[in-house]
């Protein structure tokens, strides 16, 4: 179960990624994310729903990803939690996603927005939500912020500088 009471399921995929071919797009580095908004002054933080299984698995993939249950043989439609190269390939969606994008920085499903002033910050807002639509791709509401002078992500603190 998940905190929120929703199911989650696990399925054991050691032997599929055996035969996958990992994706070597790399993950950004979390000190290089955080040097980018030095200056900002208001930011909006978000992450997506249920990240990967937003993702539609490849159907030449999806045979990989069978398991069995009392109930039968089930495969996944959508890209799996466990799945040794889902963190690669989802990161580079999200780059592509938010190409040529300002004010904007992304690690996997977690995505900061930020501008220097409030008119910068809200037009870079716009336009990443719009990107994020675009893509079919759903935010968790729940974790949303946006317009803070103060922002706490990955143990990490920035505020407003006046």
């Amino acid at each position: 179960m998940q905190k929120g009471g929703g199911i989650h399921l696990c399925a054991d995929l050691r032997e599929p990624n055996k035969a996958i071919v990992i994706d070597s797009h790399p993950l950004p580095h979390i000190k290089e994310v955080f040097a980018k908004l030095r200056g900002a002054k208001m930011f909006s933080t978000f992450d997506l729903q249920t990240t990967y299984y937003q993702v539609m698995l490849h159907e030449d993939s999806r045979d990989f990803t069978t398991f069995i249950t009392r109930e039968g043989l089930f495969r996944f439609k959508y890209v799996p939690y466990g799945l040794a190269s889902a963190p690669c390939a989802f990161q580079k969606m999200m780059s592509l996603i938010l190409k040529n994008q300002h004010g904007v920085q992304c690690y996997l499903d977690d995505i900061i927005v930020f501008g220097n002033t409030s008119e910068e910050h809200d037009n870079n807002l716009q336009s990443v939500l719009n990107s994020i639509s675009k893509a079919g791709l759903q935010l968790n509401r729940s974790k949303c912020k946006f317009r803070q002078t103060e922002l706490s992500f990955w143990g990490m603190q920035f505020h407003r500088l006046d």
